[in-house]
C-alpha cells in the first residue's frame, strides 16, 4: 500500500496596492412603491419618475490583499411631465405638470478587487452606508413647490472591468442604492 500525495503550488495574481478612480453615467431605476391611494393618472406620472440617469464617481484605495476602502459618489436625476387636472384650493385646472427628482448619495466603502491570473480582468465590489439627499420639485402652471430631506442608505456594486493596459480598463457597473 504505498500513497503518494503532491500539493500544487498556490497562484495568485500579481495584486499591486494602488489608488482605483473610476466613473461612469447610465440609466437608473428606483423601486419605490406607489400607494394604491393614488389615480391612474397620478400612479403613471410617478412611474415616470422611477427611471432616470445616474451618474457616479468611485475612488478607492486597495491593498496588496485586494481589500480596499474608498469614497462613491452616486447622482440620480429623473423628470416627469404630464397634461393633468388638478384640484388646487377646491378650483380645477388643467395644465402641464412637470416634477423633477434628484437623489445624491455619499459614501466610505469597503471595497474587495480580484484580478484574473492573465491580468485581463478585474471584479470589484463595494459596499457602504452613508446619507441620501433628495429634492423634489413640481411645476404646475404657475405654481411651484418644492420639497427636500435626507435619510440613510446603503450602497451594494458588482463591478467588471475588462484590462485595456495597467492603469486603463473598460467594463460595466451594477449598484443598488
Amino acid at each position: 500500500d504505498l500513497t503518494y500525495t503532491e500539493s500544487l503550488p498556490e497562484i495568485k495574481a500579481d495584486q499591486k496596492p494602488g489608488l482605483v478612480v473610476s466613473g461612469s453615467a447610465g440609466v437608473g431605476f428606483r423601486t419605490d412603491r406607489l400607494s394604491d391611494q393614488l389615480t391612474p393618472v397620478q400612479k403613471e406620472h410617478l412611474k415616470k419618475l422611477n427611471r432616470g440617469t445616474n451618474l457616479n464617481l468611485d475612488i478607492n484605495y486597495i491593498f496588496k490583499s485586494g481589500q480596499g476602502l474608498g469614497l462613491v459618489f452616486h447622482k440620480y436625476n429623473a423628470t416627469s411631465q404630464d397634461n393633468v387636472m388638478l384640484e388646487y384650493q377646491g378650483v380645477q385646472e388643467s395644465g402641464l405638470l412637470t416634477t423633477n427628482v434628484s437623489m445624491v448619495f455619499y459614501s466610505l466603502v469597503y471595497s474587495l478587487r480580484s484580478v484574473s491570473l492573465n491580468q485581463k480582468h478585474t471584479i470589484l465590489t463595494q459596499i457602504g452606508f452613508g446619507p441620501v439627499f433628495y429634492e423634489y420639485e413640481d411645476q404646475f402652471n404657475n405654481l411651484h413647490e418644492q420639497m427636500t430631506g435626507n435619510t440613510l442608505g446603503m450602497l451594494c456594486t458588482f463591478a467588471y472591468g475588462y484590462n485595456i493596459t495597467k492603469e486603463l480598463s473598460l467594463g460595466g457597473k451594477l449598484s443598488y442604492c
